[in-house]
């Protein structure tokens, strides 16, 4: 549910279409992604996220309480649609990813392969993955992964003809199958999360594990993302 009132409101950044705040009633937080009215298209990338992802429960996806518009916000020229969500506490991957070994770092990918996997399932074509949008999360010595910013996703099932155009990470093959091209994604930011942390030794060149990212980078249309999933989390 929408909160009725927000005891503070501070301005985290602007993007080309939304800026985004920080928000705080009592002891929770929550952060809001506003969409200017006179950009329809963004307003509608914003009605597509709320609707497919307030119905999801699951622990690695921030919670959805609304979508409504407001007035005042601070370095807001007027009113604005809000996509209320929750704050999620974690460290963005890009930010830790020099100081886990390789096992760790596989052990992430892994889990935000079977996220993908999940929001396959629920009509989301997730196609922004980047070490910045995964938030990591060390809990009882093990490692939890929260993904973020699915703003203009291919929300497949709510919208097949949107009329913005989706955001992608790295360079994605569009012509690809919905899960051919995200077996591709995982393997062309697992390639550079390794390659930034000097974890490609000339010696790995032949392993299982470059082996199954050179087929990711340009998967058959019989593999599938579960089988490519398997056969990488055998590797960590």
């Amino acid at each position: 549910m929408f909160p009725k009132h927000f005891d503070k409101i501070i301005f985290l950044q602007k993007k080309k279409d939304l800026r985004v705040y920080r928000a705080m009633e009592g002891s929770r937080t929550y952060i809001l992604k506003c969409f200017p009215p006179e950009s329809p298209a963004a307003c509608r990338a914003a009605e597509d996220e709320y609707e497919s992802l307030c119905r999801l429960s699951h622990p690695s996806i921030p919670a959805y309480f609304g979508l409504q518009m407001m007035e005042g916000l601070p370095e807001a020229p007027g009113p604005m649609l809000v996509l209320c969500m929750e704050h999620c506490q974690g460290i963005p991957l890009s930010r830790i990813q020099d100081r886990l070994d390789r096992s760790q770092l596989l052990g992430i990918l892994v889990l935000a392969g079977e996220l993908l996997h999940f929001l396959l399932n629920h009509g989301i074509l997730y196609t922004d993955l980047n070490p910045d949008n995964l938030l990591v999360n060390e809990e009882e010595s093990r490692l939890r992964v929260v993904l973020l910013d699915f703003t203009y996703c291919y929300y497949f099932l709510k919208n097949p003809e949107p009329e913005y155009g989706l955001r992608f990470s790295y360079d994605l093959d569009p012509s690809l199958k919905g899960q051919q091209l995200l077996i591709q994604e995982l393997s062309l930011l697992t390639s550079h999360l390794l390659e930034e942390n000097a974890f490609g030794q000339e010696e790995d060149r032949n392993s299982r594990l470059y082996a199954l990212l050179e087929t990711g980078a340009h998967p058959p249309d019989s593999l599938s993302l579960a089988d490519y999933l398997k056969a990488f989390s055998e590797l960590c």
